[in-house]
């Protein structure tokens, strides 16, 4: 209880969040700024003003509000992303491919994650539910003729059992809604 009144303070959590994107930026070469992390009433963890940019400083991922419990730190340092529910608030993502390049932000912005060494076991985050209020999802490809991909606006989910097994997805949709371009 201590700690979710300590972890409340702004200060505290300005602190905790500038630590946090200074460590990940240096260690991984990334740009991630977030404005607050802290916990909530509830013992969640509660960040606020999420933002990638990509490596042409355009916006890649965007949260205004992502919240979660870990299930496990343990798990957590080990490399296991198993979390309760996710709750995204107005989030965006936008997966762009520039002029004479191959490779999506996406994907270079995960190479930065590669350490070169040999994995034994393929990337995992699992969640027992996923929300997701009034986000956007973009795919863009500037070396075709027609650039826009897919484009959807007021992107409203909720999806149960969500993971990410290596390559894999899976989720079970209980209710989605969206705009499509």
């Amino acid at each position: 209880m201590l700690s979710i009144i300590i972890l409340s303070i702004p200060s505290v959590q300005t602190y905790i969040a500038g630590k946090v994107t200074r460590d990940l930026n240096n260690t991984y070469g990334t740009c991630i700024d977030i404005e607050r992390i802290g916990l909530n009433w509830k013992g969640e963890v509660d960040i606020r003003e999420l933002y990638i940019p990509d490596h042409h400083d355009d916006t890649l991922i965007y949260a205004k509000s992502l919240q979660t419990n870990i299930l496990s730190f343990q798990n957590l340092i080990n490399g296991e992303l198993g979390f309760g529910n996710i709750d995204l608030t107005e989030a965006k993502l936008y997966v762009t491919t520039y002029k004479d390049e191959t490779n999506d932000n996406l994907s270079i912005f995960a190479e930065k994650f590669d350490t070169g060494a040999p994995s034994t076991n393929p990337f995992s985050l699992f969640s027992n539910d996923v929300s997701l209020i009034n986000s956007k999802v973009r795919i863009m490809d500037y070396n075709l003729e027609t650039p826009l991909i897919f484009n959807l606006n007021s992107v409203n989910l909720i999806a149960d059992n969500f993971k990410i097994l290596g390559p894999d997805i899976s989720a079970s949709i209980e209710a989605l809604s969206l705009v499509a371009d």
